[in-house]
């Protein structure tokens, strides 16, 4: 069956699917790969980590049109691996094939922040994603965080009112956002 197609026996390469499966039977062998490239878990073993990231690359080789598949790799490229310049890549591919979703802007710019130190890049990817996921104030929230980091206070301000205004004005909505200490929003 499908999981046949991709069975792993002594570290082994995923086997390459038939031609004739359906995208849905791709996606499904994809997400296997995915699995069990998360479940492998991270290790230093440079063979180990070789296979793991075999998984990944196995999962954009199914379906390279899901930006899931480019993500997953992304990620597992980003904190294990380290390889800034293919997870950067890897990311920049998943915001281009789904741009209305959030969680690939938010991964890149938090590893473009926090793991490259690259914080305008990193308010770029936000002020990116802000134009093309809207109505998530989450997003409003990070990308005010790196503004206060860079010294943009009025910025920031402006940006978690935009948040606020978001959620209604609802502070009860709003309690996940982190707001701007009092000193910078009250002037």
């Amino acid at each position: 069956m499908l999981l046949a197609a991709i069975a792993i026996s002594g570290g082994a390469q995923p086997a390459a699917p038939p031609e004739s499966l359906s995208y849905a039977d791709r996606l499904l062998m994809a997400g296997k790969c995915i699995e069990l490239g998360d479940n492998a878990g991270f290790s230093a073993d440079d063979s180990a980590a070789a296979v793991v990231l075999s998984y990944y690359d196995k999962a954009v080789e199914l379906c390279p049109e899901s930006y899931r598949t480019w993500l997953a790799r992304a990620i597992y490229l980003d904190c294990v691996e380290e390889e800034f310049a293919r997870s950067n890549a890897d990311y920049r591919k998943a915001i281009e094939l789904a741009p209305q979703e959030i969680e690939p802007y938010t991964r890149y710019a938090r590893s473009l922040a926090a793991c490259q130190n690259n914080v305008d890049s990193a308010i770029a990817v936000y002020r990116q994603c802000a134009v093309n996921v809207k109505e998530y104030p989450y997003n409003h929230n990070d990308l005010a965080k790196l503004l206060i980091l860079k010294g943009c206070y009025d910025e920031a301000d402006e940006v978690m009112r935009q948040a606020l205004v978001m959620t209604g004005n609802n502070l009860l909505d709003a309690s996940a956002l982190d707001f701007i200490p009092i000193e910078i929003t009250h002037r």
